[in-house]
């Protein structure tokens, strides 16, 4: 911006033969005084706030480029974290088969630039890899039963007797005689369909029951699919009546035919019947709720396991735990419960697209064996133990709607897992997804839930992290308000609001308890984000360029009310 100012408000006065001022336009004059900010992480009085780190979060892709959001992170922050490149569903397949290669390539371009990562984590409801969890608690298979062939609801096709009419193919149409479909050589090539248009899933392996027999014994080709792709498999037969069972692996179609290739074949061919089905095996064996937690704290100490060991020790805190906490009070105890797909403390939706690992694990389990598992594979893949520190992070504990109960439920559910004696819950992280108000007693209510939730925060005696703060503007009816629709009083109310929570946080929060403010959205957000889409979110604009909430961010760090916009 200072080298645009520069070009824009320059002129050679002395050689303008025309008698005129260059006025600078309004706008940009009221961004000039940003030019005399330094960066943000120079404003953290390092001597009052020895533990304290300024962070920012980043795509991962985008910061391991080094372009410019590698250049800005670094420049102004000590520590970093990523929006989604930790998270279990990025690095864990269907599967279970897990890949931190992006993982190894941020921790190590991270580090090496000077910053510290901050894990963002190991144990969520959310972007969880669903398909791959809910298949390894459904149940096993013992091998020691053989498996057995059902004809129940499983069955797609079954003819007894092949009295229908097939489709012809090429070359022959079989006929009909005692209840068998017939055919024989008619002197050329020849294949046809036996059946059609069978209900299949694609991608799954069907069997198929052919009773046939031949006047000389003989085999041929059956495909079963469709014209873009089918499998195969050969059928022999004796001059007997025999049943032959054949496997179609993988039938690649959602609609299948079945097409016999008898080809060449000398003499006749009987087929009674034939019959399309799945193969169920009643070796199939349901996980007791006791299986079912072993088997997911398997997977938990996997998952944990490998990213520790990715980060080789070199990440040292962490979210154990994200957003455990529902707006739910069933038991009627004054605190909200967990959040829960049985026991209806989550909406429908969330529900089934979330995999909720208190609801295997216990309430009181799930969080402490995340952080035993924590703790043990940090120490175990070249971590200092003592280094360590774990967060549990939550949304909404500034909510004005409930007077913070949320922030409340949070501390008390912290004191219930670690009232075993062995679980240490280092910190809190509160992600504040905010927005300025631009209704003054709706923004005056904001503030004072603010300031109140830091309160009972620090009374915890817990590390306090801001964890994920950007905002958003709403104006006075109500409405959020688009970047493209922000005005300068809106856009300088917002850099006063983000003064605001910063400078409460360090009078509200003891010196020993200040671990980190974390920008989540640097910039304002773009159209198609999936974070406050088309939202001024940031404290840059989309283009980098520094806005009014850069200033309210820096005095706030500073110790100083945000003025110079006014």
């Amino acid at each position: 911006m200072a080298f645009v100012g520069a070009a824009m408000f320059t002129s050679c006065a002395d050689n303008d033969p025309l008698d005129f001022q260059v006025t600078k336009p309004e706008k940009l004059s009221q961004y000039e005084y940003l030019n005399g900010y330094d960066v943000l992480k120079n404003y953290v009085d390092a001597e009052a706030n020895p533990n304290f780190i300024l962070g920012s979060a980043v795509n991962a892709e985008e910061y391991n480029k080094k372009g410019v959001v590698y250049a800005l992170t670094n420049t102004n922050f000590q520590d970093v974290v990523t929006v989604n490149a930790f998270k279990y569903a990025s690095c864990v397949d269907e599967n279970g088969q897990m890949n931190f290669t992006t993982v190894k390539d941020f921790v190590k371009n991270a580090t090496s630039a000077g910053l510290s990562v901050f894990g963002h984590t190991l144990a969520w409801h959310s972007q969880q890899n669903n398909k791959y969890l809910n298949k390894i608690i459904a149940g096993r298979v013992d091998p020691t039963a053989p498996p057995v062939f059902v004809d129940k609801e499983d069955k797609v096709c079954d003819y007894s007797q092949m009295d229908h009419f097939p489709w012809c193919v090429m070359g022959y149409t079989p006929k009909f005689e005692d209840g068998c479909m017939v055919s024989e050589n008619p002197g050329s090539w020849y294949q046809y369909f036996a059946e059609d248009n069978i209900p299949t899933d694609k991608g799954a392996t069907y069997y198929i029951d052919v009773v046939i027999k031949g006047s000389e014994p003989g085999s041929f080709k059956v495909n079963m699919g469709d014209w873009g792709g089918s499998a195969s498999a050969q059928l022999a037969y004796g001059t007997e009546f025999k049943t032959v069972t054949l496997k179609m692996n993988e039938v690649p179609a959602s609609k299948s035919f079945v097409i016999f290739q008898p080809g060449n074949q000398a003499g006749k061919i009987w087929i009674k019947s034939l019959r399309v089905y799945h193969k169920v095996s009643s070796n199939f064996i349901t996980l007791t709720p006791e299986e079912q937690k072993d088997t997911l704290i398997w997977a938990m100490d996997k998952w944990i396991g490998g990213i520790m060991s990715a980060c080789a020790g070199r990440v040292k805190a962490w979210d154990v735990v994200n957003e455990p906490i529902s707006g739910v009070d069933k038991d009627g105890d004054g605190f909200y419960d967990l959040q829960s797909a049985t026991r209806e403390t989550v909406g429908a939706k969330d529900a089934e697209a979330n995999f909720y690992w208190q609801d295997y694990l216990g309430d009181l389990d799930y969080v402490r064996t995340a952080v035993a598992l924590a703790r043990k594979n940090f120490a175990a893949t070249g971590g200092n133990a003592a280094d360590l520190k774990l967060f549990v992070n939550d949304i909404n504990l500034e909510a004005t709607w409930d007077n913070n109960k949320k922030c409340s439920s949070l501390v008390d559910w912290i004191k219930k897992w670690e009232a075993d004696g062995k679980t240490k819950i280092d910190g809190i992280g509160t992600q504040m997804h905010v927005s300025v108000n631009m209704n003054a007693a709706a923004q005056k209510k904001q503030e004072e839930c603010v300031a109140k939730m830091f309160e009972i925060m620090a009374a915890s005696g817990k590390l306090v992290r801001i964890s994920e703060l950007d905002m958003g503007i709403v104006d006075e009816e109500g409405n959020e308000v688009k970047t493209v629709d922000a005005t300068e009083e809106q856009l300088k109310a917002q850099a006063k609001y983000f003064n605001y929570i910063v400078r409460t946080y360090f009078e509200k929060v003891p010196a020993a308890q200040r671990y980190s403010i974390c920008a989540w959205g640097q910039t304002d957000s773009p159209a198609g984000s999936g974070l406050r889409a088309g939202m001024p979110i940031g404290i840059w604009d989309a283009n980098y360029n520094r806005k009014h909430a850069y200033a309210g961010f820096a005095d706030g760090l500073a110790g100083k009310e945000y003025t110079a916009g006014e």
